[in-house]
């Protein structure tokens, strides 16, 4: 699947080919500081996405790689935790490149919520942070994130559908003119 919303990047549906560059991703140590440890070994990630397509298939988790217009990589997003009765999600897994556009993060998060709140028809979302990712705490407050409680690890978020109506027009520039799902 293609998802695309914003004006500089797209989301597109991992598959079984994506190991290695999940793996470079979650193993690169300038990227990976901030994230859940990863298994290192390639045939525990091929199993890891050979299960995650079961979930994807039954609409219950959907990650995503981030590219450019160009198809550069730019780095992976995961919607996961997903409850389509209450109509609440969790979304994390969250690496980008270094080297992209300065609007990706903002971009990605657009993109993210647009497919989550509109296409799923979900209204809220949780997300957790690292205390030490201070620039990634500070984009989601930027947001319009609610923090939910902080302890000694990781700052706990929500946002919801409201939230994000306000930030499309906040971010209207970085909404692509005529969108293609």
């Amino acid at each position: 699947m293609i998802f695309k919303y914003t004006k500089n990047i797209f989301f597109k549906s991992v598959s079984l080919n994506d190991s290695e560059i999940i793996l470079t991703l979650r193993n690169n140590p300038q990227l990976n500081q901030f994230i859940s440890p990863t298994l290192i070994c390639r045939k525990t990630q091929d199993e890891w996405l050979e299960n995650y397509l079961k979930r994807y298939k039954d609409k219950k988790e959907f990650y995503f790689k981030i590219l450019d217009y160009k198809k550069n990589i730019l780095g992976v997003v995961r919607i996961y935790n997903i409850n389509y009765i209450l109509k609440n999600f969790t979304w994390g897994s969250w690496i980008m490149i270094t080297k992209k556009v300065n609007s990706a993060a903002i971009e990605t998060i657009l993109t993210l919520y647009e497919f989550a709140f509109v296409k799923l028809k979900l209204k809220k979302s949780f997300f957790d942070v690292k205390n030490e990712n201070i620039k990634v705490i500070n984009i989601h407050k930027k947001t319009g994130a609610y923090l939910l409680e902080q302890d000694s690890k990781n700052h706990y978020f929500s946002y919801d559908l409201d939230s994000y109506i306000n930030l499309k027009k906040k971010f209207i520039k970085y909404i692509k003119q005529h969108v293609q799902n």
